[in-house]
């Protein structure tokens, strides 16, 4: 053998001697087959809790907080409305408002091409349903929320005419803030035999026992506030 053969097999043993992948090919031992597996030492992670700056949801916190595991990307968020009654532009624009004076998003109307949330006032049967909500999600996560592309709000207003009798601008008012919520990612919230408070996510609505802070508009309370600012202001 050749003094330069013998150099080249020995830098080969050396190489293949100095490697040490992650993973091996499993090697048999008799009847078992044993994986060497490269082991590194971890550190322990820490978890943070909703309350602290910076967190990501986990499916737990998700679920602990009612959730619908989504959410704009950034806090300005813009809308359009279909063709609507002078009440009913009156009614949407003091909703609206209501919800920008929280300081956590923004909500901005623009035209129908470029808008991210679409609000549309339908008449005709609806099977008691006052309202409802469908969001379209992208490809892009934002602190273990997906990021929403766009939602498509349904107000049934006939529904809301014969069921608020009396009462509809403030039925209207509560469920635009009900839909809106779930626009935006709230999911709903359980129902407490124990209480006798109504929130603006509960999963059904009694007109009779809203709390109004005038003659038409439903407040948002603050089981409302907080998980929305749980998922907009970290």
């Amino acid at each position: 053998m050749s003094k330069l053969k013998r150099i080249l097999i020995s830098l080969v043993l050396i190489m293949s001697l100095g490697t040490v992948p992650t993973v091996l090919t499993p090697n048999i031992v008799g009847a078992k087959t044993v994986t060497i597996k490269k082991h590194r030492s971890k550190r322990p992670k820490k978890v943070k809790e909703a309350s602290q700056t910076g967190f990501k949801f986990t499916r737990a916190l998700i679920k602990k907080y009612h959730l619908l595991g989504t959410k704009y990307e950034g806090n300005s968020i813009t809308y359009w409305v279909s063709r609507s009654t002078k009440e009913q532009k009156k009614l949407l624009t003091d909703v609206v408002n209501q919800i920008n004076d929280l300081g956590i998003v923004k909500l901005i109307p623009t035209k129908k091409s470029r808008a991210q949330i679409y609000i549309f006032n339908d008449t005709g049967d609806s099977d008691d349903i006052l309202a409802n909500t469908e969001s379209f999600r992208g490809m892009g996560r934002e602190r273990g929320l997906a990021i929403i592309n766009g939602s498509r709000i349904i107000m049934c207003v006939d529904t809301i005419k014969a069921l608020g009798e009396d009462h509809a601008e403030l039925l209207y008012s509560r469920s635009l803030s009900h839909e809106i919520g779930h626009a935006l990612g709230l999911g709903h919230k359980p129902d407490d035999d124990s209480s006798d408070e109504h929130f603006v996510m509960d999963d059904s609505t009694n007109v009779e026992f809203i709390t109004d802070n005038s003659d038409h508009l439903a407040p948002l309370d603050d089981d409302y506030i907080s998980r929305l600012r749980l998922i907009y202001q970290p």
